[in-house]
C-alpha cells in the first residue's frame, strides 16, 4: 500500500547500511494506488541494481496488503459461506429433493466464486 523505505545490504553481513531514495526506484504499476489496488513490483534505475542471487539483501519496510477488502472479495466469501452453510443440510453431497430434482455438491469451488477471484490471483506461471 504504501512503500516507507529499502535498504541494501552491500557486503552481504545482514546489516543494511546502503538507504535508497525514493528517486533510486520505481514501484509498478503506476496507477495501482488510483485502482485501489497494492503495488507489485519494484524495480531499481540509477547506479543501483536488486541482487537476483541473494534476495535477503533487500530490505523492504512498507504497509503490505490492501487499503480495504475488495467489493468482489467480499462477494466471493458470501457466496461460498453460503454454499458451506447449505452444506450442512446436505451431509453426504447430494442436495435436493426427489421431486424437484437433486444435484451433487462438489468440493471444488464454487464457480461464481472462481470467477470472481480470478483477477487477485499472482499465478506464478504455474496452473492452480
Amino acid at each position: 500500500v504504501s512503500l516507507n523505505q529499502i535498504a541494501l545490504d552491500d557486503d552481504f553481513d545482514q546489516t543494511y547500511t546502503t538507504i535508497l531514495a525514493a528517486s533510486d526506484y520505481l514501484i509498478d504499476p503506476v496507477n495501482n494506488a488510483r485502482r485501489g489496488w497494492p503495488y507489485n513490483r519494484i524495480t531499481a534505475i540509477d547506479r543501483y541494481i536488486f541482487p537476483y542471487a541473494y534476495p535477503q539483501s533487500v530490505r523492504v519496510q512498507a504497509v503490505w496488503g490492501w487499503p480495504s477488502v475488495p467489493a468482489e472479495i467480499s462477494m466471493a466469501t458470501k457466496l461460498q459461506a453460503s454454499r458451506l452453510f447449505i452444506r450442512r443440510q446436505s451431509p453426504f453431497g447430494i442436495a435436493g429433493t426427489p421431486e424437484i430434482g437433486t444435484v451433487r455438491l462438489t468440493s471444488r469451488l464454487d464457480p461464481d466464486v472462481e470467477a470472481l477471484i480470478r483477477p487477485f490471483r499472482k499465478m506464478s506461471g504455474l496452473v492452480a
